[in-house]
């Protein structure tokens, strides 16, 4: 059996503070912490690897929000550096193209007429592997 991803990212972060990375290991334990605390706060249970992928998903979203505002450029070198260490650990996005014929098919195939159904359905199917919003827009376009 493999690692979950909590188990990896704790290992990832006492290899770095191991090395002397403290920004790595910092950023990596601060991920380690909310995502195990997810679990325990839903029923005392592991945090399940969907929930450190979303967990992952949220720090970059705030990383992107922070680096829309103006900030000295030391900051702004950390951000970026922090942000392409968590990215790392996300799976690859979708293109659009292929989101497009993803929909397409599914939309087709089944007769669906509603975009929660699409979502659900790409939740269920490429868990963290599209954007969102993207994802909405193609679907309303399929449906309208």
């Amino acid at each position: 059996m493999t690692d979950s991803f909590l188990k990896i990212i704790k290992m990832d972060a006492d290899k770095a503070r191991r090395a002397g990375e403290k920004d790595k290991a910092t950023s990596l334990m601060t991920l380690y912490s909310e995502a195990y605390m997810k679990g325990k706060n839903r029923g005392n249970r592991e945090t399940t690897d969907d929930e450190v992928l979303d967990m992952i998903q949220v720090f970059v979203k705030n990383i992107d929000a922070l680096l829309e505002h103006p900030c000295n450029a030391d900051f702004r070198e950390k951000a970026k550096i922090e942000r392409e260490l968590l990215s790392s650990y996300l799976p690859e996005k979708l293109t659009e193209e292929q989101l497009v014929n993803m929909i397409n098919s599914y939309t087709k195939k089944l007769e669906i007429t509603s975009i929660g159904q699409v979502m659900k359905w790409l939740k269920e199917t490429v868990p963290n592997q599209y954007d969102s919003k993207q994802a909405s827009t193609i679907a309303r376009s399929f449906l309208s």
